[in-house]
């Protein structure tokens, strides 16, 4: 710790507070302006001090607090008439902590006398090296393999190599100006995208709206049905609102068909759905052309 003073004398009491929560091993001092008068206030309980003050007029001086535990003593290098206050200490002693010594002779004497850990540690950081290198080749192999089936997949891995990705943008709305926040970027895409999928009403069935009295008989979703097309489901699509991943519901298609069946059945004859089943997550993939206009965009 080192701290220039412009008189000490007063400020004694502060310097102690300050120096004995750290443990310092060494405090330097200087304008320490000690007099005679100040003996009596210079010593602190742990520390050895050493000090020379300035000859002749007022100010001046250096100190020097080196903790007990530590061996030292003042060097004298000759008879010198500089006017400049100096102090030259010469301390011996273990600064560093003995745990940490102890801990570090106990690793250099492992790796200086015990040569087979160095090799058997190379050995095994390369057939990790290697493991990894065959484990990326084969990913990438089934990747290339199962573009097909799993183009998700193998478009995910070709991103995850790009150093960056584009944002989205701003996007324009019906104003013809440009929108930053998400929420109007979120409106202006909902409505592109919704208007998309209105159809043309198509001809309508003439007769009793009853299915009691209708000459139509509706289809039944039989069991098998059911069951053969979540069995049918892709393993590799994501998954909906209802946070069921379509690999467990193929895997479990038998045990859940028959439940399943009866849903489509009742639906089918209320001729209503949940509003869950009309939700959808949709993400905006860019095409092509400009940014700003959400029809260069494509939902996903």
């Amino acid at each position: 710790m080192y701290s220039d003073t412009h008189s000490l004398g007063n400020k004694q009491e502060e310097l102690e507070l300050c120096a004995q929560p750290e443990s310092y091993d060494v405090i330097g001092i200087t304008e320490t302006w000690w007099e005679n008068s100040h003996d009596w206030k210079t010593t602190m309980d742990g520390y050895k001090l050493f000090w020379k003050d300035r000859k002749g007029r007022r100010g001046g001086g250096v100190a020097l607090y080196v903790k007990e535990k530590f061996e030292s003593m003042e060097v004298s290098y000759g008879d010198h008439k500089s006017s400049t206050e100096c102090l030259w200490i010469k301390i011996r002693g273990i600064i560093t902590k003995g745990d940490l010594m102890l801990a570090n002779e106990e690793a250099y004497r492992l790796w200086k006398g015990i040569q087979i850990a160095i090799e058997d540690y190379k050995n095994l950081a390369r057939a990790c090296r290697d493991a990894v290198r065959k484990a990326k080749a084969q990913l990438e192999l089934k990747l290339a393999k199962d573009v097909k089936y799993n183009k998700k997949g193998f478009f995910r891995y070709v991103s995850s190599k790009q150093k960056h990705r584009e944002d989205r943008g701003l996007l324009l709305n019906r104003a013809g100006k440009l929108v930053t926040t998400n929420a109007d970027k979120a409106e202006i895409l909902n409505t592109f995208f919704a208007s998309v999928f209105i159809g043309i009403a198509g001809p309508q069935v003439t007769g009793s709206s009853s299915y009691s009295n209708a000459c139509v008989v509706p289809p039944v979703a039989e069991e098998g049905l059911v069951c053969g097309l979540l069995q049918g489901l892709n393993p590799h699509k994501s998954m909906g609102q209802d946070g069921i991943h379509p690999r467990v519901l193929r895997e479990v298609a038998d045990i859940v068909a028959q439940g399943h069946s009866i849903i489509f059945e009742k639906l089918w004859r209320s001729g209503d759905i949940p509003d869950d089943w009309k939700r959808a997550n949709v993400i905006p993939i860019y095409q092509k052309g400009p940014k700003e206009g959400p029809g260069k965009l494509q939902a996903h």
